[in-house]
């Protein structure tokens, strides 16, 4: 299996399937496993997925300052999601001391990406003047791009299941392979 052979895609894979109860029996420890051998060998999304698992406790005991270090190695990657997520450690000061400047910092970084979560705690941020200087004007500007954002994947949401249904609907009517081949991709692979 390619996942055995250090396909770090494939190991992401196997570790959603754990995670989520996909095909297989939910265990939280062995999808922790999958995810961490793709992080061990840098894949950014794999080092988020780690960091989402001790920030929940999820297959491993619940640890902020391990989940920071494994989203720091992410964010460092440019994995908008993994800066999104130091943002919100910073914000709450879980895993590390709180501070707002740092916050906005990592947030702005994940919204140049376009990745709207951010983009709304960044509009935030600006809003109340948590670590940048209180600016109306740009927290509207960022709340503007954030909801712009979630129309545009909603659409494109609506087109991907417009062609499934489509797709499902095929001569013999088999439903299932239809579904079964639409497997949930690895951690919010890009």
């Amino acid at each position: 299996m390619a996942a055995e052979q250090g396909d770090t895609d494939a190991q992401c894979n196997v570790g959603v399937c754990y995670n989520d109860g996909e095909g297989i029996q939910q265990n939280h420890a062995e999808a922790l496993r999958w995810f961490r051998m793709a992080a061990d060998q840098g894949d950014a999304d794999a080092q988020h997925a780690v960091g989402e698992r001790y920030q929940r406790g999820e297959g491993v005991k619940q640890d902020h300052a391990e989940a920071l270090r494994w989203y720091q190695l992410a964010a460092d990657q440019g994995c908008a999601e993994a800066q999104y997520a130091v943002g919100k450690c910073y914000t709450s000061g879980k895993g590390v001391g709180q501070n707002h400047t740092e916050a906005a910092r990592w947030f702005r970084e994940a919204a140049d990406q376009g990745y709207p979560d951010a983009q709304r705690a960044l509009a935030k941020c600006y809003e109340h003047g948590r670590g940048v200087k209180k600016n109306i004007v740009k927290a509207l500007r960022w709340f503007r791009k954030a909801a712009e954002q979630e129309q545009e994947s909603d659409a494109s949401s609506s087109e991907d299941e417009s062609e499934s249904s489509e797709e499902s609907s095929d001569a013999d009517g088999n439903h299932a392979l239809a579904k079964a081949s639409k497997k949930k991709p690895a951690p919010k692979r890009k």
